[in-house]
C-alpha cells in the first residue's frame, strides 16, 4: 500500500491538485498523461467533474450532473433561444456580442459554481481568464547622487582645533548644514524639468521665475564669492595625486588600485590632526557628497584633483564652480533618454531644493526683482 506523509511544502513531482471544502472535494490532474484516466472524484454528493483532456472537444451542448444524469449546459439554452425562428414582422435585434473575452457570467457551470477555467490558464479548447496588460510601462528610478548625509556625520567627528580650522577658511555656514537627504525625487526632478539649461531661470509658472546665479548660490550655500577658479589638471597629474593621497593617507587596506572610500578619509579625519591632509580629506567629502557629486560613490579623481591646495580655497570662487557644474547636470538632465528605466541625477540637488522652497516664500525672492 502506498502511503504518503503529510509535508509542509509543495510535493515533489506533483500529480494531482486538491481542492477541498467541508462537503465537496475537486481534484486536478497535473500530468497529460492522466487526463484521460483520470475519473469523477469526490463522494455522492459531489457535483463537479473532471474537466476533458486535450483529446476531448468541448463542442457538446450536455453535461453530467452528481447522478450520471445527463442536464442541458447554460450555453446552449442560450444558442437554442438565439437559433428560434423568425416571426414575420417582428425585427429581432442581434445581441452585440460583448468584447471581452471572458465573463463571471458566461463562466458559471450549471449548478451556479465557477467554472475551472476561473482559477488555471486555458488549455486546449477551454477558455481562460483575461491576461493582465503588460504593455504598462513601470515607474522610473533615480539615482540621486547628491548624499548630505556622509558630510554631517563627518562634521560630527571634528574636534574643536579642526571645526575652528574650517571655520577659519570662510566655510562657517556650510558647517551648519542640517540638510541630511534629498527624500522627494519628485520634486526634484520636477524643479530640474522647470530650470533651462540656457539661461539658468526656474520657470515655476506664468510670471513667476527664479533664477540661479553665483550670488544666489552663495547666499544658499554660504560658499566663497569671487576671486581665482579651481584650476584644472591633465589626466596624467590626476593619476599622480591619486597615487600621492594614497600614500599620504599610509593605511594598509589601500593599494593603488583600491578605490577611495569616504570611510578612509573619515579615519584620518578621526586622528585628529589639523594639518593640509585633513584639510583635503574635509573637502573631498564635501566636493563628492554635495557640491561636485559624480557618478561614483568613491572618492574619484576630480575629488583629489579639486582639493589639493585647501589652503586657498578662501580665494577660490566656488560659487562659480558649483554653477557650472550644476548647469552641466542640468543639460544632462535635459538631454538623457526618457525612455531608459534608472537615471543618474547629477549636481548639488540640495541647493536646488533649498533654492526653490526658501527663496520664493521669502523676501529674498521680493528682493530679487
Amino acid at each position: 500500500m502506498n502511503m504518503q506523509r503529510l509535508v509542509d511544502r509543495m510535493p515533489i513531482n506533483p500529480k494531482i491538485a486538491v481542492f477541498e471544502s467541508t462537503q465537496e472535494r475537486f481534484e486536478v490532474p497535473l500530468r497529460p498523461d492522466m487526463w484521460s484516466s483520470h475519473g469523477v472524484v469526490g463522494g455522492p454528493e459531489s457535483s463537479v467533474q473532471i474537466p476533458p483532456g486535450p483529446s476531448v472537444v468541448r463542442k457538446t451542448n450536455l453535461s453530467h450532473d452528481c447522478t450520471g444524469h445527463l442536464m442541458e449546459d447554460g450555453h446552449a439554452r442560450g444558442r437554442k433561444k438565439a437559433a428560434c425562428p423568425v416571426v414575420e414582422g417582428v425585427y429581432r435585434k442581434k445581441k452585440p456580442r460583448s468584447s471581452r473575452r471572458y465573463s463571471k457570467e458566461k463562466n458559471k457551470a450549471p449548478d451556479n459554481s465557477r467554472r475551472l477555467t476561473d482559477y488555471f490558464m486555458t488549455r486546449e479548447g477551454t477558455e481562460g481568464p483575461p491576461l493582465l496588460n503588460q504593455s504598462a510601462k513601470p515607474s522610473q528610478s533615480f539615482n540621486i547622487r547628491c548624499n548630505p548625509s556622509d558630510l554631517l556625520f563627518t562634521i560630527q567627528l571634528l574636534n574643536h582645533d579642526q571645526y575652528a580650522a574650517i571655520e577659519a577658511l570662510g566655510f562657517g555656514h556650510l558647517l551648519m548644514m542640517q540638510i541630511d537627504a534629498v527624500e522627494s525625487s519628485d520634486l526634484l526632478t520636477s524643479i530640474m524639468d522647470r530650470v533651462s539649461p540656457v539661461d539658468m531661470i526656474i520657470r515655476i509658472g506664468p510670471g513667476k521665475v527664479l533664477p540661479i546665479t553665483p550670488s544666489v548660490i552663495h547666499m544658499v550655500l554660504g560658499l566663497p564669492k569671487g576671486g581665482s577658479t579651481i584650476p584644472s589638471y591633465s589626466r596624467m597629474e590626476d593619476v599622480q595625486f591619486r597615487k600621492q593621497m594614497i600614500s599620504d593617507l599610509n593605511q594598509e587596506c589601500l593599494s593603488d588600485d583600491d578605490p577611495i572610500h569616504i570611510s578612509n578619509l573619515q579615519e584620518e579625519i578621526l586622528k585628529g590632526r589639523v594639518d593640509s591632509l585633513f584639510m583635503r580629506c574635509f573637502f573631498m567629502i564635501v566636493f563628492n557628497c554635495l557640491l561636485f557629486p559624480t557618478s561614483s560613490s568613491n572618492i574619484d579623481s576630480s575629488n583629489i584633483s579639486k582639493s589639493m591646495n585647501p589652503e586657498l580655497f578662501s580665494a577660490v570662487d566656488l560659487s562659480q564652480s558649483v554653477f557650472d557644474d550644476l548647469q552641466a547636470s542640468i543639460r544632462i538632465w535635459h538631454g538623457r533618454n526618457k525612455e531608459q528605466f534608472t537615471h543618474t541625477i547629477y549636481g548639488c540637488a540640495v541647493f536646488l531644493i533649498v533654492c526653490f522652497l526658501y527663496l520664493i516664500s521669502s523676501h529674498v525672492f521680493r528682493l530679487l526683482y
